[in-house]
């Protein structure tokens, strides 16, 4: 199974650790795709980059780092859908998780308008994921506005949720700061599901016909649907 994350900044992908970490763990191919932009960051900064990649590595996945000139706001164009539209050509992933379209980051926003178009770039051809999510960045971003269509359990997972996070420690992604937030969060999802600590996800694309959602199985009790935590699929009632 393959799985492809598109995010924008070098921490936003690491934002589902817990889950990727436990995909890795069942034998799925990650790869992480960058849409880096350079506000705070200078192009090729080995520092920097160094750090991004690092922090997929220490789980298992593989990232790419897109760099090219985004001036001073990243915003969905062209190159960037174009270049993303490659890259999903490339490694045909059976799920795609993206950043989720509503959020108080623009750049958070303009990435996932990016992955949508690229996603139904690559459709035409033939080449469509099984689902596709979306995923909530900070309390002061996402959460906001986000509220979780899936649940998955990533107790066991916080100490590769800490270990990534403080892998960082650069302007805007201070290791420390971002693992406290983290670990707050994944507590509070984790109220509202019943699990220790959890990660949340919205449905943004359904499985290809009569398939079921290879992320419920692949991961089996670690995964729960929120609110009721029931969802038909056929004639079969999962809980």
């Amino acid at each position: 199974m393959k799985v492809l994350v598109i995010a924008i900044h070098i921490d936003d992908a690491e934002c589902i650790t817990g889950t990727i970490s436990q995909l890795i763990e069942k034998g799925a191919e990650v790869t992480y795709l960058n849409l880096k932009h350079y506000q705070h960051y200078k192009p090729n900064n080995p520092i920097v980059d160094a750090q991004s990649m690092r922090g997929a590595t220490l789980i298992g996945a593989k990232k790419i780092i897109l760099d090219y000139d985004l001036y001073r706001h990243y915003k969905n164009n062209e190159k960037s859908y174009l270049e993303t539209e490659a890259v999903i050509r490339e490694i045909k992933p059976d799920i795609i998780f993206i950043m989720h379209p509503q959020d108080n980051h623009i750049e958070h926003v303009e990435c996932a308008k990016t992955a949508r178009e690229a996603i139904f770039g690559a459709a035409v051809d033939g080449i469509v994921p099984n689902e596709v999510y979306s995923f909530e960045t900070g309390p002061k971003q996402t959460m906001c506005y986000f509220e979780p269509d899936i649940y998955v359990d990533v107790t066991d997972k916080m100490d590769d949720v800490k270990k990534v996070f403080c892998n960082f420690a650069a302007e805007h992604a201070d290791g420390e700061r971002l693992w406290h937030e983290a670990r707050v969060t994944r507590e509070f999802r984790g109220i509202d599901c019943g699990f220790s600590c959890a990660e949340g996800f919205k449905i943004i694309k359904y499985p290809n016909g009569s398939n079921d959602f290879l992320l419920r199985k692949v991961l089996g009790d670690k995964f729960r649907w929120a609110g009721t935590r029931m969802y038909y699929i056929g004639s079969k009632l999962f809980l």
